[in-house]
């Protein structure tokens, strides 16, 4: 819960033209929900679980 809980605020921190949710990966890994934060001004993607 932890982890999610850094990645939500992790995400809000981040600029609205750079916050991008990789809706492909929802398919690809089904229950798993697998969401990937793209932080584009660092070239840095960051994976959180639900």
């Amino acid at each position: 819960m932890y982890v999610w809980h850094f990645y939500i605020v992790r995400y809000k921190k981040l600029e609205h033209r750079e916050k991008k949710y990789n809706i492909l990966n929802f398919f690809i890994n089904g229950p798993d929900l697998l969401i990937t934060i793209n932080d584009e001004s660092r070239g840095k993607s960051q994976t959180a679980f639900i």
